[in-house]
């Protein structure tokens, strides 16, 4: 059962994460050679590399105890309630983001009547708000393929193989050619940031397995975690520069799985001493609402506020703050009974 509890702790801390490096990418500047900025940039580079992995992991995990382990006709309703609020928040703060930031060649603040429909359409993805589509289209491509993904979670050399495919797919795919909407939204563009479902699939394979299998400690799953940092270490003190994010090599890809690895060991190892956190609770339950009204502070700071690195991480406690004021406020505070299955509310990102 702690298990279960330790993902949401996880969630709360990708949470946190989150928010400090939008407040930096969106608010704060750099100042060559100060220290605190070089030490800002590199939390934000991290933070960058485990926030969208690390979601997608916590999905997967809570997939398979919240839908895949249950009839499709006991979560089907389920299903069609995630992806509703996924989509409907994916616009709301897709359109602010059209709204409040900068696009190539025209004003900030001017909303086009074409700047709907491709927003509608997705033939636009705006900044910042493409975790929201991509979560959204995993809980799609799990309602249409939930037979499938139940068969396939049985089956750790099955998880093995797809996650296996899903790394190679990040070397395969042919980026020479033009890859436009919404394909670029499976396997990743050159010509816009997106987080293509196919490469980081093998995320939410590691969370099935981790689900269906109880993976806590195994050296393994360690050697392969730590091996995959090394890698993106390694190419960075090669090369000077980090692996390409945007569409996601194999660097980047391998970059955040010893990280993450460490956090859900840490988090497991205090979760089982007795640690307890009805605030992390409450944020980790409900991820989408607090990338949803962070978005909208931050994109309405964006063009009033620009701060050093120290400024940025205030603004960001802020905010997180703000954010766990507005969501206590308005939602029912957790239980800190620990749960035999991780739920998936209607609200949650992840």
């Amino acid at each position: 059962m702690s298990r279960n509890v330790s993902i949401e702790y996880l969630k709360a801390v990708l949470v946190s994460v989150m928010v400090f490096t939008h407040s930096f990418a969106l608010l704060g500047t750099l100042t060559p050679g100060n220290i605190s900025s070089q030490a800002y940039y590199l939390f934000s580079v991290v933070g960058t590399l485990i926030v969208f992995s690390g979601f997608i992991f916590c999905f997967g995990y809570a997939s398979y105890h919240a839908y895949l382990s249950k009839p499709f006709s006991q979560v089907r309703q389920n299903l069609l309630t995630t992806a509703k609020n996924q989509l409907v928040s994916y616009y709301i703060s897709a359109l602010l983001a059209v709204v409040c930031l900068p696009i190539p060649g025209r004003a900030t603040g001017v909303l086009l009547s074409g700047d709907v429909g491709a927003v509608l359409g997705f033939s636009y993805i705006a900044p910042y708000s493409e975790f929201m589509l991509a979560y959204f289209l995993i809980t799609v491509i799990t309602l249409l393929l939930f037979k499938p993904l139940v068969a396939l979670s049985k089956s750790p050399l099955a998880l093995l193989i797809t996650g296996l495919l899903s790394l190679i797919a990040t070397v395969l795919i042919p980026y020479d050619l033009f890859i436009d909407n919404p394909l670029g939204l499976f396997v990743g563009s050159r010509s816009y940031a997106a987080f293509p479902l196919v490469q980081y699939g093998v995320f939410y394979m590691a969370g099935l397995y981790f689900a269906r299998f109880t993976i806590i400690w195994k050296w393994p799953v360690a050697v392969i975690a730590l091996s995959g940092t090394l890698f993106f270490v390694l190419y960075y003190l090669k090369t000077g520069s980090f692996p390409v994010r945007f569409p996601p090599s194999i660097g980047w890809i391998c970059g955040s799985w010893g990280i993450l690895y460490g956090l859900y060991l840490l988090i497991h190892w205090g979760v089982s001493r007795g640690f307890t956190s009805p605030l992390l609770l409450m944020m980790g339950g409900n991820t989408l609402l607090f990338l949803l009204l962070s978005n909208m502070m931050f994109f309405a700071l964006s063009n009033r506020v620009k701060t050093t690195p120290v400024g940025a991480m205030l603004i960001g406690a802020a905010v997180l703050m703000a954010c766990c004021y507005m969501v206590q406020i308005t939602r029912k505070p957790p239980a800190l009974i620990r749960r035999a299955t991780p739920v998936i509310e209607p609200t949650e990102l992840s």
